[in-house]
């Protein structure tokens, strides 16, 4: 625990995953509350508008301290994340600055309107509120996602004669195949949250007794979009599987723990990796899956760690030597990669960056 980076992973660790609590469940709430309004405008449908004005002040709560504890989030790209931020800032700042610029304000402004505006507007206006809030809130997450699937699968750069990364390719670097993968799988989930927070305050309302005709729509509601966005997010996520297995082969062996190529690889369950004997101690695992997750068929042939040299394979803070050429990249802080820390790279990101930017593609 003596290497200063370990408490930078810490630090940023703790501060993005209690942040993204809020946001998750805001974009999915974004959602769910253009449905409630929609079916507000029909006859007879002021009980919806009800349920939504209830979910608008959820939302509201929700975003404020979703505001409050993102900025120190911003604030650690520079103070966590120094050498990273000078490296790729020229390109992923644009995605960053955009989200603050357009989709930021563009959703606190008609969650203004939704919250204090409702007396002033018909109910067409007030749906038309809702809608937009809904865009600008899905619109904040494409930027963020598109700023960490470059971190995933760099393009539309190339590399300055200061060794820095600066952007060539605008559209290819915001429509990045990675980023809309990942995309619309995170907002199904964000979906999934937010349908199941709401059936949970349904469940309650009806078990205590109170609030019964709302509580039915709850329920009816959030168990109806919990049930399509969790088919939805296993397929979405299958498209993210193949990916990883497609772009980062020793991410992907290094998260599932599999040590030896070959085909009909197994999912592991549960194991505990022996790194130094090159294997899973007790493990639990599914045959053949890792090859139809990962490519589509139960006979692909699943490279293993044994396949990659070991400098390049995911590491922690005193895993590699200090002088592993993989661990001396400019994207690297505080002794170890920023990768790790930031983005689900698992340690190999600074790599992928040098072999991704020496070849410079400005496409997706």
């Amino acid at each position: 625990m003596a290497d200063a980076l370990v408490f930078h992973r810490l630090q940023f660790a703790f501060t993005i995953i209690y942040h993204y609590l809020f946001p998750q469940l805001t974009m999915g709430l974004a959602l769910l509350i253009v449905f409630m309004k929609a079916l507000g405008l029909r006859q007879g449908g002021e009980r919806w508008n009800d349920a939504a004005r209830f979910w608008i002040r959820i939302f509201g709560i929700n975003f404020a301290v979703g505001v409050v504890t993102g900025i120190p989030m911003e604030f650690q790209f520079g103070t966590n994340w120094a050498k990273f931020s000078r490296y790729a800032g020229s390109v992923i700042g644009q995605t960053l600055a955009m989200e603050g610029l357009f989709a930021f304000f563009l959703e606190s402004s008609f969650l203004s309107v939704l919250v204090w505006g409702e007396r002033r507007l018909s109910k067409t206006g007030h749906f038309f509120a809702a809608a937009a809030l809904f865009f600008g809130s899905w619109l904040s997450g494409y930027f963020i996602i598109a700023t960490n699937a470059f971190m995933q699968h760099p393009v539309g750069h190339v590399v300055a004669a200061d060794g820095t990364l600066h952007l060539v390719d605008f559209w290819g670097f915001v429509l990045n195949r990675w980023a809309i993968a990942q995309y619309v799988h995170t907002m199904v989930a964000a979906t999934v949250t937010a349908a199941f927070v709401m059936a949970a305050v349904g469940a309650y309302y009806t078990l205590t007794g109170r609030h019964q005709h709302t509580a039915q729509l709850f329920l009816r509601l959030g168990v109806a979009a919990g049930l399509i966005a969790s088919v939805l997010v296993a397929l979405t996520g299958d498209r993210q599987a193949k990916l990883i297995a497609r772009h980062q082969p020793v991410a992907l062996a290094a998260m599932e723990g599999h040590f030896q190529s070959g085909p009909r690889a197994g999912l592991v369950l549960i194991g505990q990796p022996n790194v130094r004997e090159r294997r899973l101690d007790n493990p639990v695992i599914v045959p053949w899956a890792l090859s139809f997750l990962a490519y589509g068929t139960f006979h692909a042939d699943v490279k293993g760690l044994d396949a990659f040299p070991e400098d390049v394979w995911p590491s922690w803070p005193g895993s590699a030597p200090s002088s592993s050429p993989s661990r001396s990249s400019p994207s690297c802080s505080a002794g170890g990669d920023v990768s790790s820390a930031i983005g689900p790279c698992c340690g190999s990101c600074c790599s992928r960056f040098r072999s991704h930017t020496s070849r410079t593609p400005p496409d997706g």
